[in-house]
């Protein structure tokens, strides 16, 4: 077992929170767009510029999180793919499915938005540890 590559896991990891923002880009702005405005409206919240850069930022933290937690797991279960989709599945656990969870428990999120966000995060966090999991080397 070596030690972690930190470059290497920060290349991958801006990598991977690039495909994570590009992924929330679409899923907020176009493909749950009108649910998210519903929802937003509800709680008499606006979202401007500066919190879009912040958003982008902590995009950029998950893919670095995801990348890290990808070196981290490489030893044990192999380098590879599936080995990259596992560090994406672990960053949405912690990440997205206790938050949506918990928008959904605080009723701020209906159950079909939460489950539908939940589900679309998966799968985007699955990509990005793909896309972390083909970058990172020791």
């Amino acid at each position: 077992m070596g030690q972690i590559n930190t470059g290497r896991v920060l290349l991958a990891g801006l990598a991977a929170g690039v495909v994570i923002d590009i992924g929330e880009g679409l899923s907020h702005g176009v493909i749950f767009a009108s649910q998210m405005a519903s929802m937003m409206e509800q709680m008499g919240v606006e979202i401007g510029g500066s919190q879009l850069v912040m958003y982008n930022v902590l995009g950029l933290a998950i893919g670095i999180t995801i990348a890290w937690i990808y070196a981290a797991i490489r030893p044990r279960l192999e380098p590879g793919p599936m080995t990259g989709v596992c560090a994406g599945l672990v960053a949405w656990a912690l990440w997205s499915l206790f938050h949506w969870v918990d928008m959904w428990i605080a009723g701020m999120a209906p159950l079909g938005l939460a489950l539908s966000f939940t589900v679309y995060q998966a799968v985007e966090m699955s990509i990005a540890g793909l896309v972390a999991g083909m970058l990172y080397k020791e």
